[in-house]
């Protein structure tokens, strides 16, 4: 992996965070924004209403008989409205992910159907140092499952790279993300410093097989969850920036 591939894989995750925290700001500018235009809309329709009394008089006296019992119904049900109110929302939003519209909750991976659960006594793993991985740790904790094609070079290599800065990126939950390599180490010369930064093991029974990629010197991965559960599955030309979007989701 040359110097122009390294500046190129840097420059485009650091434009990808600086695209985040300035979304997070224009949001939070927006919404203070929203509130001081609702107190300023408020207080010119105290003055407004203060300056037409004299002439609001007459017609509310005019219109009482007509709109009176309206109010007065809306009066003797306030409680009900209000809990309407809050209730009508969850409504709505559990009968539309019923239906499988779910706003914001798009994925760059495909999602693992029939759902999978990685167990010891289902996927095994056996780590470089002799020990079996424990998918579901004694604290919650997420993991993040590297399957190499034949070969893991050049382009594999800088994926691990740039899914180990991922990691980095979840700022203070990095320490709950695990990254796990399995299969033959990477041959690249440069690949040690990036290698370091995982724990390399075999799939024993080959349980995940079906998301190896065939291709030479391609990746794969698996997002599982802290009981084991697989979330979701990027095969190999995955988007590396699709999937840190992800990572940002989960762990928000």
């Amino acid at each position: 992996m040359n110097r122009v591939d390294r500046f190129l894989r840097d420059a485009a995750l650091t434009l990808a965070r600086f695209m985040t925290v300035t979304a997070r700001l224009v949001g939070r500018l927006l919404a203070l924004a929203w509130t001081w235009l609702l107190r300023a809309v408020a207080s010119l329709a105290r003055i407004v209403a203060a300056a037409l009394e004299p002439l609001l008089g007459p017609l509310r006296r005019l219109l009482a008989p007509i709109f009176g019992p309206i109010f007065r119904w809306f009066g003797r049900h306030q409680l009900a409205l209000l809990v309407l109110a809050f209730v009508a929302p969850m409504l709505i939003a559990v009968a539309l992910g019923a239906l499988g519209w779910l706003p914001g909750t798009r994925s760059y991976g495909r999602p693992v159907d029939p759902q999978l659960t990685l167990t010891v006594a289902y996927a095994p793993v056996t780590l470089t140092n002799g020990t079996t991985y424990a998918w579901k740790a004694s604290t919650p904790l997420w993991t993040l499952v590297a399957l190499p094609g034949p070969g893991c070079v050049d382009r594999c290599v800088g994926q691990l790279d740039l899914l180990h800065r991922a990691q980095i990126g979840l700022n203070d939950k990095q320490s709950k993300l695990r990254l796990l390599y399995l299969g033959a180490p990477p041959a690249a010369a440069d690949a040690a410093p990036v290698i370091r930064a995982w724990q390399i093991g075999r799939d024993d029974r080959d349980a995940l097989a079906r998301f190896r990629p065939g291709a030479p010197d391609s990746l794969a991965v698996l997002l599982v969850q802290p009981g084991g559960v697989v979330l979701t599955w990027y095969p190999a030309g995955f988007d590396p920036l699709g999937l840190n979007k992800d990572l940002q989701k989960a762990f928000r």
